[in-house]
């Protein structure tokens, strides 16, 4: 799998899917893909299999952050483009785990 740091200052456009492994969110990063986009999947496959996404792998543009969205802190060692555009948050758990999630992508 590519490293994020590698190209993404190439593409316009760049996505956040948080869940990216599971049914919808394996859909929606393929039609990303499609629309020459850089998509960052985050998914802890607690809940989706990783078998959603095998064929995305070796995708250019596609990148897999193995993490839980839910701990504080989970993305600091992680280089990531300085400007996001989108976040598809897609994940099945309760709206106050979505909370903490979507606080921790923000911060």
């Amino acid at each position: 799998m590519p490293d994020i740091s590698d190209h993404y200052y190439l593409v316009k456009t760049t996505a956040i899917v948080v869940g990216g492994a599971g049914f919808l969110g394996s859909f929606l990063c393929e039609s990303l893909l499609s629309l020459d986009c850089q998509d960052i999947c985050i998914d802890n496959f607690s809940v989706n299999n990783k078998e959603n996404i095998t064929h995305l792998l070796e995708k250019r543009n596609f990148f897999l952050l193995e993490k839980n969205v839910n701990e504080p802190g989970f993305w600091q060692k992680e280089v990531l483009p300085a400007s996001i555009d989108y976040v598809f948050f897609l994940t099945p758990e309760t709206q106050t785990i979505n909370s903490s999630g979507v606080e921790n992508l923000l911060l």
